[in-house]
């Protein structure tokens, strides 16, 4: 699961076309957090594409992953169409109920942009969940 998790978020930040540095940078530490070397970390980015996808199981772990893709789409200042398309097809691919989609995504952008923990986002929107 950690090589998928870090392969999508590659494939996020490739999304707009464009790699940033800020994208890479967090994508490396999520990479570091998940104990994978850097060897690992350099054959994802030449290769990000996804070859089997690994998807999260508990509601935390979904949270957790989302919410990586979340730093990773805001990293570069601007969000892509094709970044926010992501987010929600993961939305989908993890069975969140779809009339919260725009809830999760706006609680989530708010979350990262105020450099709030995954910790403190969880005890906000998920205490009575997990």
């Amino acid at each position: 699961m950690k090589i998928s998790r870090i392969r999508a978020l590659l494939v996020t930040a490739y999304a707009d076309g464009f790699f940033d540095s800020r994208e890479l940078f967090i994508i490396n530490e999520r990479a570091k957090d998940l104990g994978l070397s850097g060897e690992d970390i350099l054959k994802l980015i030449r290769n990000p594409e996804p070859e089997l996808v690994i998807y999260p199981v508990t509601v935390e772990e979904r949270i957790h992953f989302l919410y990586d893709l979340m730093c990773v789409i805001l990293a570069d200042g601007k969000v892509d169409d094709s970044e926010k398309q992501i987010f929600y097809k993961y939305l989908k691919e993890f069975n969140f109920d779809s009339t919260l989609y725009n809830d999760l995504y706006s609680s989530m952008m708010n979350s990262v942009k105020e450099h709030e923990d995954l910790e403190t986002y969880f005890k906000k929107y998920f205490e009575d969940e997990i």
